[in-house]
């Protein structure tokens, strides 16, 4: 007896079951699929040493409202930020449509910092760093359109009324990704007119800790404006900076203290109390101490 007519045979017996088998069968292979890749994707650490201590500024509407370049200066003053970099997303087009890949006006000079991962030969990154109009492309994008060192490229703009001509001084390596573009944010800017918007802000920590902070000071910065309907130069003091001038006396703190405030974080107590922390004390609760510390050495009388 041949199993395969018979297996045939009884399969088709009813077509309405055999469709409906196969078609929940391909079903839980493709749900089974893409579940077990979404879980490889989300448990697969970044190699870079700095992934943990990276953030991103944006706007909370929509990656396509820019950010103003003056945020920089006030991010970077924040406590535990190590770097700042400024990233917009160029989403040109090389040839046509059909050629489309990540390219980004970055800034060449804090690039590997907040990237280490991105790995180029030192004499290549430093070309790209002094040519303005030159360009680091991913080793994987390069080998795809057959880009080499010196080549010119031009880039059809799609979101910005610009196109942009470059030439590749650099070649990256990257163990998750190396098909992306790079050019720096200024020769767009040129090109624009200089309209001075950032599209994303990336942010570096210096420790791991310090990241649910720095997420917590920027995030009132922004609502800070909100309130006040305006934007602001926000002023932020570490701790030892806040005690160091609090103890002196400093001028403006102490208009600080003392004027109407709009609390963000925390409240009036709050303030107060980190205030008297850092305050030194006034002469007259100096003698008070001293005499109290007096009597407590006086030995006590017998009767």
């Amino acid at each position: 007896m041949r199993f395969l007519p018979f297996i045939c045979k009884s399969a088709l017996r009813n077509r309405r079951r055999f469709v409906l088998t196969v078609f929940s069968v391909a079903v839980s292979l493709f749900m089974f699929s893409t579940l077990m890749t979404v879980l490889t994707e989300l448990e697969r650490e970044n190699p870079s040493e700095v992934a943990h201590l990276r953030l991103v500024v944006r706007r909370a509407t929509s990656l396509a409202d820019p950010l103003p370049e003056s945020y920089g200066p006030k991010l970077a003053a924040v406590p535990g930020v190590r770097a700042v970099h400024p990233m917009n997303w160029f989403g040109g087009l090389y040839i046509d449509e059909r050629n489309f890949f990540a390219n980004f006006a970055t800034d060449p000079k804090t690039l590997f910092v907040l990237y280490p991962e991105n790995v180029t030969p030192p004499a290549e990154r430093d070309a790209w760093q002094r040519d303005r109009t030159g360009a680091l492309v991913g080793q994987t994008l390069a080998e795809m359109f057959g880009w080499k060192r010196g080549d010119r490229v031009t880039l059809l703009g799609t979101i910005y009324p610009v196109d942009l001509e470059f030439t590749i001084r650099g070649i990256y390596t990257n163990e998750l990704d190396d098909r992306a573009f790079f050019f720096h944010r200024e020769y767009l800017e040129e090109a624009l007119g200089r309209p001075g918007r950032v599209g994303t802000f990336w942010l570096l920590a210096e420790r791991p800790d310090q990241v649910p902070h720095i997420a917590e000071t920027v995030d009132a910065m922004r609502s800070s404006e909100l309130v006040l309907r305006r934007e602001i130069n926000a002023t932020v003091f570490p701790a030892r900076e806040f005690a160091s001038r609090t103890s002196r006396g400093d001028h403006f703190l102490e208009n600080v203290l003392q004027d109407a405030k709009i609390f963000l974080i925390g409240d009036e107590r709050d303030l107060d109390r980190l205030a008297e922390k850092r305050r030194p004390q006034s002469a007259q609760a100096q003698r008070a101490g001293a005499k109290k510390a007096a009597r407590a050495r006086r030995p006590l009388s017998r009767r």
